[in-house]
């Protein structure tokens, strides 16, 4: 009786303990289903699924397929996007494209929720085209959403890694050009200076010569 009364159903039992006994037991019964029911044996049971809850985020095959679903929603909604951001059906979305379509807030919420900050077009444009096609395929924006999303620190150090490589293309480019000078000034370079005024010498003492030989 006790234990239907504290975990099964405690109605039939305090009906019969007010019909038989005394209608004060109906204080008792609540009292006791209050208290011992809904306060200790839930508390206890939030503890069990808590530690049920932890094991199973723990478990590896579990973690994968979450993993695993998360991926496939992420390609699912990029994919979608792709479809409504071609205008043009060409399987490329150009740069024209990218901004008539990120510039609208609807798009900008939307990137929001999936972790993304587009308030800069043509940063996050850069970005996603990899291989400075001009325009941006489904594989790299379902890739390059993915490398993105994350909090805003995440992009800023994107587009800081973006531009130091570029950067840096342009310091070697540079580089390569004052090598070339450097090597076409190498013969210059090399000639001494008592060379130089031997040279210069050498005409005017053949002038000397041939005026004394007059």
């Amino acid at each position: 009786t006790m234990f239907q009364l504290t975990l099964g159903t405690w109605v039939p039992v305090a009906r019969i303990l007010q019909e038989t006994v005394s209608p004060y037991f109906n204080i008792f019964t609540i009292l006791h289903k209050v208290i011992i029911g809904f306060a200790c044996i839930g508390v206890i049971n939030g503890v069990f699924m808590q530690e049920t809850l932890k094991v199973a985020q723990n478990d590896d095959i579990i973690m994968m397929r979450e993993v695993a679903h998360k991926e496939r929603t992420h390609a699912r909604k990029m994919k979608a996007f792709f479809r409504y951001a071609d205008h043009s059906k060409d399987h490329v979305i150009t740069r024209e494209e990218w901004e008539r379509v990120v510039s609208g807030h609807h798009a900008q919420h939307w990137f929001s929720a999936q972790g993304l900050k587009v308030k800069n077009a043509e940063a996050v444009f850069r970005l996603l085209d990899e291989d400075r096609s001009n325009g941006i395929s489904m594989d790299e924006l379902i890739a390059g959403v993915a490398a993105l999303q994350g909090p805003a620190k995440s992009l800023d150090l994107a587009v800081l890694t973006e531009n130091h490589g570029r950067l840096h293309g342009v310091m070697a480019s540079v580089m390569k050009r004052l090598d070339g000078i450097e090597r076409s000034l190498a013969p210059v370079r090399s000639r001494s200076p008592s060379k130089e005024r031997q040279e210069r010498r050498g005409p005017i003492q053949s002038e000397e010569a041939d005026s004394w030989a007059l």
